[in-house]
């Protein structure tokens, strides 16, 4: 704002408030004056009316709608406008919030107001409106300008040549939103320093080297189409944040808790992942075929796990019985390492491979194989949907029905060729999906 602005709408305030106050000597005892000491968005307003509020309020509605708001962190600078946010001033709530300081609410809270108002003063800002997706929007570009993923220290399967840990740092989107639309109400316009987390790194790459695991326990890879650019940017996000973990002996592992959250404030896309039997766009949608890869490796070099859980439907890039369905908050994937030595995870995506391996100080001494033993095959129905668009008795099959099915899965350790040990590991369900025909129910056309 230029000076000569900003003086004068200091100078228009100021004069509305000297105006309002001059005359009024009990306006502490009536409800339809300010009360002593509160301020709007740094303004003394005690003993203005609400004529004289809403006065000042439309002064400072102009200033207020149209200053940007600078953001500032480190050498990154960003002004915001509020017409990027569809900001709108309640003058009414304004005035009201004004009216009430310190006459409403329980009697403690009261008391309080009153006292800090008296005391070192109390400001209340203007009461100001968003557009919410306006504000997720740049939430989320402020969120991908400041974001870096953090690097865990690991190793390059090839070569062996180190590669060393690197912290990330993750914008807090919740305090972010809340500075925002605090300074939104505020006079005059102050630089917001962003809140910002520094993420450290699950690996050092001391804790790499004191590790020792660089032996291949066991690998497993599976394909995805590379064409579908978030789905697959969503795997490589995982990956990244999976790659060099080491699990200790004795200690479980959490895929969630390495992974974290799937919001889009967290860096992933949304893409199609299964719900309620149903495939549907959902932010983390590619999740799972990291977390049914990475169970798959785990079951290989013997790791005992913990928490698992099954996918509603067939999916076509693990066997049946040896996916991994997970979900932020719920469903997860845990193991514990049952060695006396720590094992390294390794994740990475190439070309259209997804592979997770683990990696460990020596080998089992024996070799384990996954199975998968059909028990029952479930057919699929049939669903009629009526369609009056089609003429009567003429039927189009919208979906292919697919088979459903009872698995058991189970796990055989081998040695020198012989069965040395043998565990079941799963049954699972899959629904079948249903055939959908349209029937048609419209009238029948005639031919002239």
């Amino acid at each position: 704002m230029r000076r000569r602005d900003h003086f004068l709408l200091v100078a228009s305030v100021t004069a509305i408030f000297l105006g309002a106050s001059l005359g009024i000597g009990a306006y502490y005892f009536l409800g339809d004056h300010v009360m002593a000491g509160v301020s709007l968005a740094g303004f003394k307003v005690g003993g203005c009316d609400a004529g004289s509020l809403t006065g000042i309020v439309a002064e400072l509605k102009k200033y207020l709608a149209h200053e940007p708001i600078t953001l500032v962190y480190g050498g990154y600078r960003r002004a915001i406008h509020p017409e990027e946010l569809g900001v709108s001033i309640d003058a009414g709530a304004t005035v009201e919030d004004l009216l009430h300081a310190g006459r409403q609410g329980p009697l403690r809270d009261r008391v309080a107001m009153i006292v800090g108002a008296h005391g070192s003063g109390i400001d209340l800002p203007v009461r100001v409106s968003v557009d919410p997706q306006k504000l997720g929007e740049m939430l989320l570009r402020i969120a991908n300008d400041i974001n870096i993923e953090p690097r865990n220290a690991s190793f390059e399967d090839e070569t062996g040549a180190e590669i060393a840990e690197r912290p990330g740092r993750r914008l807090k989107v919740d305090e972010f939103r809340n500075m925002i639309l605090d300074a939104l109400g505020r006079f005059p316009r102050e630089d917001i320093s962003l809140p910002v987390e520094i993420i450290r790194p699950a690996t050092t790459l001391e804790e790499l080297r004191s590790a020792g695991a660089r032996i291949m326990i066991s690998s497993y890879r599976s394909f995805f189409d590379p064409s579908n650019r978030d789905r697959s940017y969503n795997i490589r996000l995982t990956a990244s944040r999976l790659n060099g973990i080491i699990v200790g002996p004795g200690e479980e592992f959490s895929f969630n808790e390495a992974v974290g959250p799937r919001g889009p404030e967290y860096g992933f896309r949304e893409a199609f992942e299964i719900v309620s039997r149903e495939f549907v766009p959902g932010f983390g949608g590619g999740v799972c075929q990291m977390s049914s890869t990475l169970y798959n490796a785990a079951l290989l070099a013997g790791q005992h796990i913990t928490e698992r859980h099954c996918h509603s439907l067939p999916l076509n890039y693990v066997p049946l019985g040896r996916d991994a369905t997970v979900h932020y908050g719920s469903l997860d994937l845990k193991f514990r390492n049952p060695l006396p030595w720590p094992v390294m995870i390794q994740a990475k995506v190439t070309g259209n491979q997804v592979i997770a391996s683990i990696y460990g100080r020596r080998n089992l001494g024996y070799e384990v194989q996954v199975k998968t033993e059909e028990i029952e095959r479930i057919e699929p129905s049939v669903v009629e949907r009526l369609d009056p668009t089609l003429p009567e008795g003429k039927e189009i099959h919208e979906q292919d029905g697919q088979p459903g099915y009872k698995v058991k899965t189970i796990r055989v350790m081998l040695k020198d060729g012989k069965e040395i040990r043998r565990e079941d590991i799963s049954f699972d369900t899959y629904s079948p999906i249903a055939s959908i025909v349209r029937v048609g129910s419209g009238p029948l056309s005639v031919k002239r």
